[in-house]
């Protein structure tokens, strides 16, 4: 399950930096969180492996 480190902070593109926590095997999400569009370098932290991913907008995808 996937969920939030607090409120997401709001940029002035009207996108929203995320921190995210949940397992290796959760499906991250891209684009939106409900309804919130995702800003480049929102983060998500896994929680089994302790690895650290960052979302790059123009791929649409997760980092490590």
């Amino acid at each position: 399950m996937v969920t939030t480190d607090g409120l997401p902070t709001r940029r002035a593109d009207e996108k929203y930096k995320f921190s995210f926590d949940g397992l290796s095997t959760d499906t991250k999400p891209t684009k939106e969180y409900s309804g919130y569009p995702i800003a480049n370098g929102s983060s998500f932290f896994e929680l089994d492996t302790q690895s650290i991913s960052f979302y790059d907008e123009s791929t649409e995808s997760w980092l490590s």
